[in-house]
């Protein structure tokens, strides 16, 4: 709901907002066991990346009589929520005073929650045990050419399959310790007040344009889940019987708060140098807060209670604080006609904090045996850097249909020193999701309502989100993908729109799981061309 109400100089705006967003999902694997006595085969790799893997003659993952169904892993099956409500109130006024033009003041304040309520669990056979599959619980026992470098596998009816040898896909244990540490809720208060003044002023006879302003931002978290912090324990039950029960240690609820403050200023300024070229710049104190699912105070140093391994017990970090950058930006803009343009931009941003993860991070010591924690820290210091190149212009010059025709191109480069307390035992990664080179060109064609869109988009390798396992997760592969739409203009209000996106077929690929090393891949998915038509109107 927005009101806004102007008297005379002054208006006065008034916002409220609320949104909410429901997911549930499930990730289930159905397992078969091949029961050849002799379980062996060949693993390599074509010149283009793709796997290859040979059985031993004589072994099948689609003769029925060699394979049978073992276990369901469920891992998890979910519900989540995520709900923000906000208020902001603002006041603008027109100024005339010197070189300032304008003030905007105001405040806001948000509300958000976000939940996960999860179970995880293991499901073994349990009836018409021993009872072979049969070829009706078989949708399909071969293989796609995508898969013609890897032997042919069984893909079963799942429900069907599930129902015969399982009774159902449901959780043995709900509420253990497994189903307690997946699940969490994060609330996040933020309360703001910002001022900010217009500029406008001559510098020869230049114009020069901009703001200058100050933000205050205070944040508020508190987070809840469980930990479990203890080791299990085998007793005996009953007493005397000589029969001994594993025991787990219990999951501890918790809820974790913590709270920061900053204050953020900011400055833009466009100076016309002639009447078709601008020179911009910025500076500023900028925060990005971490995402609510690295606040979850779980713990669980049960994944290595038997053979402790630096960084394979996990934890989330309620005391997360955000990202913190001072920043600079200077680009140069060149109109040279209607439309068409030419610009490249200069940044920087210091980094007076970033996250990132850490594989021991943190010890804990239980039972005399200290468990090292993988988890994201905070880290200060380092850089981003890079410059910006853009391109477009309208070939309108040309005879003919050839007007119509355009193109649009883009090239960022960045670097940056900052890196991440993982892998344990390689390599350090950089920051998850930057890339040193990211490139867009785009050719368009336009006449009487018709509309063609040819674009390739590319980006090189990046560093994927790391996990909390010895920070093992590897890095995305350079990648480049074409993309082609189709639209026609039927009259003012309707129009037809064809896309495809990945025109070419490209495939997706992850290196380096254990190691970042680009000779190691561990995902190679080609995922196909993805076609798609709209209808828009509008009234």
């Amino acid at each position: 709901v927005n009101v806004e109400w102007n008297t005379g100089a002054w208006t006065f705006v008034g916002d409220l907002s609320y949104s909410e967003t429901n997911r549930d999902r499930q990730w289930q694997a159905l397992r078969t066991t091949n029961n050849t006595e002799d379980m062996y085969g060949t693993f390599s790799a074509t010149s283009d990346d793709r796997m290859v893997f040979e059985l031993d003659p004589g072994i099948s993952l689609t003769d029925l009589s060699q394979n049978s169904v073992s276990n369901i892993e469920v891992q998890p099956r979910s519900y989540g929520e995520d709900s923000i409500s906000a208020v902001k109130l603002e006041a603008v006024r027109e100024l005339d005073f010197g070189l300032l033009t304008g003030v905007t003041f105001g405040v806001r304040y948000s509300d958000r929650e976000k939940l996960q309520d999860a179970q995880i669990w293991e499901q073994s056979v349990s009836q018409n045990a021993g009872d072979p599959l049969t070829q009706d619980m078989v949708a399909k026992a071969g293989a796609d050419d995508y898969w013609s470098d890897l032997p042919e596998y069984l893909a079963l009816n799942r429900n069907q399959v599930i129902d015969y040898y399982f009774g159902g896909s449901n959780n043995p244990n709900p509420g253990d310790n497994d189903d307690l540490l997946a699940s969490w809720n994060v609330k996040e208060e933020t309360s703001a007040a910002y001022i900010e003044f217009d500029l406008a002023t001559d510098i020869g006879d230049m114009p020069l344009t901009g703001n200058v302003g100050v933000r205050g931002v205070q944040t508020d978290t508190s987070s809840s889940g469980y930990q479990v912090l203890g080791t299990s324990e085998w007793v005996e039950d009953p007493v005397g019987s000589d029969n001994w029960v594993e025991v787990p240690a219990s999951a501890e609820a918790v809820t974790i708060e913590n709270d920061y403050d900053e204050l953020l200023p900011s400055l833009n300024l466009a100076l016309d140098v002639t009447e078709d070229t601008i020179v911009r710049f910025g500076a500023a104190k900028t925060i990005a807060r971490p995402p609510l699912d690295f606040l979850s105070p779980a713990v669980n140093i049960a994944q290595d209670e038997f053979a402790p391994n630096p960084g394979e017990s996990g934890s989330g970090n309620p005391k997360l604080e955000p990202f913190r950058a001072t920043q600079a930006d200077l680009s140069y803009e060149w109109y040279f006609d209607e439309g068409d343009s030419l610009a490249a931009t200069l940044y920087y941003k210091h980094m007076d904090s970033y996250i990132a993860r850490q594989a021991g991070a943190e010890t804990v010591e239980v039972n005399d045996t200290e468990y090292s924690l993988s988890l994201p820290v905070n880290g200060s210091g380092g850089y981003i850097r890079g410059y910006e190149l853009m391109y477009q212009q309208a070939f309108d010059f040309l005879p003919g249909p050839l007007d119509g025709l355009g193109m649009y191109a883009n090239y960022a480069y960045t670097e940056s020193n900052i890196k991440q307390g993982t892998p344990l035992y390689a390599e350090p990664a950089g920051l998850t999701g930057l890339s040193e080179h990211v490139g867009t060109v785009t050719l368009w064609h336009y006449l009487n309502g018709f509309e063609s869109r040819l674009s390739y988009n590319y980006r090189s390798d990046f560093q994927r989100d790391v996990n909390r396992v010895q920070g093992e997760e590897g890095v995305n592969a350079s990648e480049g993908y074409v993309d082609l739409s189709f639209s026609y203009e039927i009259n003012d209000n309707a129009k037809i729109m064809l896309q495809v996106q990945n025109l070419t077929d490209e495939p997706y690929k992850v290196y380096g799981l254990e190691s970042n090393n680009p000779n190691h891949y561990n995902k190679y998915e080609e995922f196909g061309q993805r076609f798609s038509f709209g209808i828009n109107w509008k009234l």
